[in-house]
């Protein structure tokens, strides 16, 4: 039973970043007019959490 909170906690984190990348994409949604920066949101974040590990690898 120790392992009985991991689920919930999971369940409750995912809630709250899939709210947040939500209300996030209607903002620039909202900004721009179009849903092209909305298609670009998750493009760019995927990069900015790849480039450390691209440093990371050197030549």
């Amino acid at each position: 039973m120790r392992f009985a909170a991991a689920p919930a906690s999971y369940a409750i984190g995912s809630i709250a970043g899939e709210a947040f990348a939500l209300a996030i994409t209607k903002a620039l949604v909202a900004s721009t007019g179009t849903t092209t920066s909305a298609a670009l949101y998750p493009a760019g974040a995927t990069a900015i959490m790849l480039a450390p590990a691209a440093q990371k690898r050197g030549p």
